[in-house]
């Protein structure tokens, strides 16, 4: 696959396809050099859902100094210990059958996307799946004493994402219905204390409880009708854009529709995994292959299980008709592998060289900007995150509906902010109007950039004269097939139209 990227983009040294993988290496970094847990250096910034992942970076940061690549080398290692954890795991049947079924769980989960993309889905993985089997060995020996491996791996898999609580309430409320209500209260107790703790500190730190990914990108309606009509219609448009969920949560839809001719083991992770999926589903993003995968994951292994406990042979009469179920997850695999390359080259034409720019002209200038990554682990600048998952004062201004062209401007008057950088689509009408535009970039074939025009704007004439010069002097350094316009070459700017 990263010879793939070479051949694509003819470079390695940016191999990520998402520019929030970057927004990791820089909170690690920060942490590491100034102990302050922000993408920025000048503030404290809640920025990421997942403390742990932040926290194993900024110690090998420590360690060994910071590094593109740890993330990478950290992700292989996750990767192999969840191959070795499903090979455990999985029913013991025959070593063949076994190494069919890892491969199928490879492939539609699929394992070498989150390796490779320098994000902590890659650790959230076998961390999920090792949790879910020390829950149900205490599901399964309810007079056990409470392991302090179920307590560790507990804290783990909430702290790595915060999707773990998906599962943590439902395997909870399973309790709860058995009236286990001491090993439910100590399983939540385990799951929030180091959420409550790390929300506590962020307030002591004048942050928000909860991370600003979490609570931009979250679905979370308010108490009126118009907000929960809107919550709903997003609903249906996730699945009707992303039908491939439906065959994944059918699995424990099944084994809780079997009832007795399942194992209780079976029944309770099928309740388990049906709850979380759906909870999922209402409250979380899904699409692309990163934020639902844990759930591919172990309903994969839960359909093995089930098929082995109920001593079913997978046949070619079966294999058809369980056709609709493979298929669109195939596509999926398919679609994201091939496109891998793809995506990688977007991100190291538009973000990559946007954070170029920033380093060689601008490495302290307060910015204004929303592709927060690149840029920020190239530079130590000041930032005004402008898509706000690095800026809580953004994010106030999102929650309390007032992101509008006045209120931005004062944001960006009270910093001193004389430049912003963005994608004209997302963000144009915040500008200011008396601000000047100098030029952009356009970059071909998008797919994982949201839009391919990137624009560069000034406040004042010294800063757009700057920028006019500035812009001119990097363009021998741009890779080949990016389109520039503007004033700084002496054409007019390109049309955009808002992302849908």
């Amino acid at each position: 696959m990263l010879w793939a990227v070479f051949l694509k983009t003819g470079q390695i040294s940016y191999p990520y396809p998402l520019d929030d993988s970057y927004i990791h290496l820089s909170i690690s970094r920060t942490l590491a050099d100034q102990g302050l847990w922000s993408p920025t250096p000048d503030r404290f910034e809640f920025s990421s859902s997942s403390p742990l992942f932040t926290l194993l970076l900024s110690g090998l940061f420590l360690i060994s100094g910071p590094s593109l690549w740890w993330p990478m080398i950290l992700n292989i290692a996750a990767s192999l210990v969840l191959v070795w954890l499903l090979w455990s795991a999985l029913p013991a049947s025959s070593n063949t059958v076994k190494s069919l079924w890892l491969w199928v769980i490879i492939i539609t989960t699929p394992i070498i996307l989150p390796m490779l993309m320098g994000m902590e889905h890659a650790l959230q993985l076998p961390i999920f799946l090792a949790w879910l089997i020390a829950w149900l060995q205490k599901q399964e020996n309810p007079r056990s004493s409470f392991s302090l491996k179920l307590v560790l791996l507990t804290i783990a898999m909430v702290t790595i994402r915060y999707e773990g609580l998906f599962l943590l309430g439902a395997a909870g409320l399973w309790w709860l219905f058995q009236k286990r209500w001491k090993e439910a209260i100590l399983l939540g107790c385990a799951g929030f204390l180091p959420v409550i703790a790390l929300g506590l500190f962020s307030l002591s730190q004048g942050g928000t409880f909860l991370p600003l990914s979490l609570l931009m990108k979250g679905y979370s309606p308010q108490a009126n009708l118009g907000s929960i009509a809107i919550w709903i219609s997003s609903i249906l448009t996730k699945l009707y854009e992303h039908p491939f969920i439906f065959p994944v949560l059918s699995i424990s839809a099944a084994g809780m529709w079997m009832g007795g001719s399942l194992s209780s083991k079976l029944r309770s992770a099928s309740f388990v995994l049906q709850v979380a999926g759906w909870v999922h589903v209402l409250f979380a993003e899904i699409g692309g292959y990163r934020y639902e995968a844990y759930l591919f994951l172990l309903h994969a292994w839960l359909l093995a299980s089930i098929l082995d406990e109920l001593s079913i042979k997978i046949t070619w009469r079966i294999f058809l008709a369980s056709a609709w179920l493979l298929l669109p997850i195939l596509i999926r695999t398919a679609y994201f592998s091939g496109n891998y390359p793809l995506a990688v080259q977007n991100i190291y034409h538009q973000s990559v060289q946007v954070g170029r720019f920033i380093e060689r002209y601008y490495p302290t200038e307060h910015i204004a900007m929303h592709d927060i990554g690149v840029a920020t682990w190239l530079s130590n600048f000041p930032l005004t995150d402008l898509a706000s998952i690095g800026d809580e004062e953004v994010y106030e201004l999102y929650h309390h509906q007032a992101f509008t062209a006045d209120k931005v401007q004062e944001l960006l008057e009270r910093r001193g902010v004389r430049l912003a950088i963005i994608q004209q689509g997302w963000m144009g009408y915040v500008i200011p109007s008396d601000w000047r535009c100098a030029g952009s970039w356009t970059i071909q074939d998008h797919f994982i950039i949201a839009l391919p025009e990137v624009f560069f704007w000034a406040k004042d004439q010294k800063t757009y004269d700057e920028l006019l010069k500035n812009l001119r002097l990097f363009r021998d350094e741009l890779p080949e097939g990016i389109v520039e316009q503007g004033p700084y070459v002496g054409t007019p700017l390109p049309e955009v139209k808002t992302p849908q």
